[in-house]
């Protein structure tokens, strides 16, 4: 979506942006559009996170205000439902932003005018952001490897930008951080070992070995994985692709 031109379109005709849901990975920018659409309209915006937001607040700020819903899909069927009335109008700019869309009802999501994906980050974009963010204070060679390693989230890329500055070289940096060249980290290469040691595992199963929620492994592990083709989700749970497996083996022999 080109952002500018969509929000000046509305502009012209003097209307606001409709009602919008942004979903993707953690860190891929869902916020920042959201905090853009209302730069550019020009209204100040009121951000709150679904499961503290207290919807009857709509009646005082809707059209003053772009209002931004983190994490929407954990709203809940009672709010869902005071939300339902706000979105049917167009008044004001009301933006969701989620992680895990498969968790946002239909009747919620179908409010929505907009329903736009934010993908991972591809790494020759996330090195132009480093490289305005570093201002000259870390070198090439830092920049061009937390690209690589960022798993495609400017949030992961810009937490190592920081801590680059500990470390004399990026390879210190990646042993010290234990992180694998293709940006594996412990818990990615634990979620493979498992995987790897049975020939189907279901999500439940596997989140109770890892020691960590649906949510953490569905938006933090699964999706660069799933990219990268180490892994595959069938009727019968997460298996290891030939890739998957091959990785493995570099990893642990």
């Amino acid at each position: 979506m080109d952002l500018q031109k969509a929000v000046e379109h509305y502009k012209r005709n003097g209307e606001l942006f409709p009602h919008t849901l942004l979903f993707g990975p953690p860190g891929v920018g869902k916020t920042y559009t959201a905090l853009k659409i209302a730069e550019l309209q020009g209204l100040p915006y009121q951000r709150f996170i679904a499961q503290t937001f207290d919807v009857t607040i709509l009646d005082r700020v809707i059209g003053h205000y772009t209002v931004i819903i983190d994490e929407i899909h954990s709203l809940g069927k009672k709010k869902e439902e005071l939300l339902y009335p706000h979105l049917e109008k167009r008044q004001g700019t009301i933006i969701g932003c989620t992680t895990l869309l498969s968790r946002v009802s239909q009747p919620l999501r179908s409010r929505f005018v907009v329903v736009e994906r934010m993908d991972l980050v591809p790494p020759d974009r996330i090195y132009e952001i480093l490289k305005c963010k570093a201002d000259g204070k870390v070198s090439e060679e830092f920049l061009y490897t937390i690209s690589r390693v960022a798993k495609g989230s400017v949030r992961t890329a810009l937490n190592l930008l920081v801590r680059a500055g500990e470390f004399s070289t990026p390879e210190e940096m990646l042993k010290e951080l234990d992180i694998t060249e293709d940006g594996l980290t412990r818990l990615d290469r634990q979620y493979l070992a498992i995987v790897g040691k049975h020939k189907s595992v279901s999500l439940s199963t596997l989140c109770r070995i890892l020691g960590e929620t649906e949510e953490t492994v569905l938006t933090e592990v699964e999706p660069y994985l799933l990219r990268q083709e180490y892994v595959a989700i069938s009727s019968r749970g997460r298996e290891l692709t030939e890739k998957g497996r091959a990785a493995l083996q570099v990893l642990y022999h």
